[in-house]
């Protein structure tokens, strides 16, 4: 069958603070989609990428018209909610017969809720789309029963079905390497001030996390956190290398570092092989060590992520982060220690969290000192602890999926105002940002051309974010 992944039409502006999604805002792979479409094209089926990153709705139809696919298999997320529905009702009217199958963390989320909420979308896959995508394709080719179908919620003559729920894949070794070859990797470039060297491409060596955060939405309901061995990450880094001659490697697994055997073997084999690359990862900060980040910058990592999200222990606790403030200071100190950089997201809007925790928040990132912080508030991401049982935690501020995103201020915990959080995000970016401290941290850090544009694009994002409050206020918020 003919199928098209399609990630709806997008700009960073829906998804980064401010004029940050303007000026400092890039766009990633779309990973998920070239994981399903590398998976159905080794079934045998005919694939094509349409990325609404690097192109609009109008631009994209009549790409979709000329492939002329049987199944559309589009990405869906909070931030996507509106332009998923704009096109799969374009492809129903101007594509007819065209089965839409929606997936991704909102569907996943949600559920057969999805297809209650819009009377576009045909299917819904539920988890992991690279064998439910391949048993749907074919079902529908042979005009087969969609209640056989496991894993999907699906519309049937106007009733709506959710089917049992497929296994999470057990051993995702036996994946092949993501479809890259279908997109323009060179038309790809991450955010501002989170890369050193271009074309950068990204890997996923993991899936899942073994943190059991409220705010997540990981697919955990089975517990698992699954990683391909090292010598199956080193070769997709050998193909990546050879094959699209990138120059750096981000890995987007939560936890790169999970596991220590295996996060040694991957080390020991890029120090080994001495590409000419740099690297990126995120990390617990409960699972890294000194020697961990020492050999992680003999690897040539620059950069690592640490999910700080609070400087107040009682937040931390509220969100099951299962780490201390302590250990929080000392992995950036580690890290600094072994020479790399540091990115720090806070949020605000914890449940049980003051305005004056928050306040010590801010102060706690100045005093760390780290290199690239946001500052998110929190939201009731469907699927997560927090949105399945929210009323215990607090209350949902809006009805607008548009924000429930990190930016949005969907979630206000009891003991704080939906105003305040606002507040407090916007007070954090100037107290962090406009200290001279950092300021001259940053002069004396330029090393490279990218070093300039990075502080040049990212002081104009922060006057202009600064200039404008309204860049704080979530949709359907009085200024």
């Amino acid at each position: 069958m003919k199928v098209a992944m399609v990630f709806p039409p997008w700009t960073p502006k829906e998804v980064f603070t401010g004029n940050f999604g303007l000026f400092v805002g890039g766009r990633w792979h779309p990973l998920g989609i070239l994981s399903v479409a590398a998976a159905l094209r080794e079934a045998g089926h005919d694939v094509r990428v349409f990325d609404g990153g690097l192109m609009t709705e109008d631009e994209m139809m009549p790409r979709l018209k000329a492939f002329g696919p049987g199944m559309v298999g589009m990405y869906l997320t909070t931030f996507s909610w509106e332009a998923m529905n704009s096109l799969a009702a374009r492809i129903h009217r101007e594509m007819p017969g065209v089965h839409v199958a929606v997936g991704g963390p909102l569907a996943s989320g949600w559920k057969d809720r999805v297809l209650r909420e819009s009377p576009h979308p045909d299917s819904v896959t539920v988890g992991e789309g690279e064998v439910t995508a391949d048993v749907l394709a074919r079902t529908l080719e042979a005009g087969g029963e969609l209640a056989a179908v496991k894993g999907i919620a699906y519309r049937d003559d106007g009733g709506i079905h959710l089917n049992p729920p497929r296994r999470h894949i057990p051993d995702i070794n036996v994946l092949p390497f993501p479809a890259r070859d279908l997109i323009d990797l060179e038309r790809y470039t991450p955010p501002l001030g989170t890369y050193q060297r271009l074309p950068a491409l990204y890997i996923y060596s993991s899936r899942g996390c073994n943190g059991k955060c409220i705010f997540c939405w990981q697919l955990n309901a089975e517990g698992t956190w699954r990683a391909r061995s090292a010598e199956k990450v080193l070769a997709e880094i050998d193909h990546c290398y050879r094959t699209y001659k990138v120059k750096e490697i981000r890995f987007f697994d939560d936890n790169l570092v999970y596991n220590k055997e295996r996060i040694h073997g991957i080390l020991d084999g890029i120090i080994e092989r001495d590409y000419d690359l740099t690297f990126y990862a995120s990390a617990r900060v409960d699972d890294v060590d000194v020697e961990i980040l020492q050999k992680m910058k003999r690897a040539n990592f620059w950069g690592i992520l640490f999910g700080i999200e609070s400087g107040v222990q009682k937040c931390l606790d509220a969100l099951n982060k299962g780490v201390t403030v302590e250990q929080n200071r000392r992995a950036v100190k580690w890290a600094h220690q072994a020479g790399l950089k540091t990115v720090t997201p806070f949020i605000f809007g914890i449940p049980g969290e003051t305005f004056e925790d928050g306040l010590k928040s801010i102060q706690f990132a100045v005093d760390i000192d780290t290199d690239v912080v946001n500052f998110h508030a929190m939201s009731p991401f469907p699927g997560a602890e927090l949105y399945e049982n929210v009323e215990k935690y607090g209350a949902v501020a809006t009805d607008n999926v548009l924000d429930y995103t990190f930016e949005g201020c969907a979630f206000v915990p009891y003991t704080m105002k939906r105003e305040e959080i606002q507040q407090l995000r916007a007070l954090a970016f100037r107290r962090f940002y406009r200290r001279p401290r950092y300021v001259w941290k940053r002069l004396k850090s330029i090393r490279s051309w990218t070093d300039i544009k990075v502080l040049l694009a990212g002081g104009l994002a922060f006057l202009l974010t600064m200039l404008f409050h309204k860049e704080f206020t979530p949709h359907g918020a009085q200024v």
